[in-house]
């Protein structure tokens, strides 16, 4: 783990542990469960996200703690605040999947950048060379004159090694066995 993600999940501890306090102190009604909603928008950036759905499960956990330890609901009749902290808690892991699926979108959407990037870089050659009969040259753009291998390889990816075919060896030396 980073220390970027450390910190951030140190932030976001602290912001849990604050909006429990909040919700505690000061019951809002429908709103109370909403509080935790901004620290799952806190899991965006690159250093948070692996904090997406913990965030989202100790949310929950606080959210039906405080529905069990009955502090912040003191003054709703029960199935008013029952019906609030299920809402909420919907609420809540429906934004968490949502920015869970962004955040698989991003990365999919990264990966096929780079492929699309990849692709682009990869020269081909193709269409007519205009290449001499005698000494098989190619003709470049501005008129000169290269080698085969001198402009394949300007133009590709594609680099030579060098040997003799067979006949050609028999014709430089006659006497080396022949290979067939």
């Amino acid at each position: 783990m980073s220390r970027d993600e450390r910190w951030t999940g140190l932030w976001l501890a602290a912001g849990l542990a604050a909006v429990f306090a909040i919700d505690s102190l000061f019951p809002l009604g429908v709103a109370s469960g909403m509080l935790y909603v901004p620290l799952l928008l806190l899991c965006q950036p690159a250093a948070g996200r692996r904090w997406l759905l913990p965030v989202a499960a100790v949310s929950t956990v606080l959210i039906v703690l405080d529905l069990e330890l009955g502090i912040g609901g003191a003054r709703s009749p029960q199935w008013v605040y029952l019906t609030n902290r299920a809402g909420s808690t919907l609420v809540l892991w429906t934004i968490a999947v949502l920015l869970r699926r962004n955040f698989r979108l991003q990365a999919q959407h990264e990966a096929a950048v780079e492929r699309a990037a990849a692709l682009t870089e990869r020269r081909v050659l193709a269409g007519l060379l205009p290449i001499c009969a005698a000494c098989k040259r190619i003709q470049r753009t501005d008129h000169a004159w290269d080698s085969v291998e001198a402009y394949i390889q300007a133009h590709s990816e594609a680099s030579f090694s060098y040997a003799l075919c067979p006949s050609c060896l028999m014709s430089l030396d006659p006497k080396v066995p022949s290979l067939r």
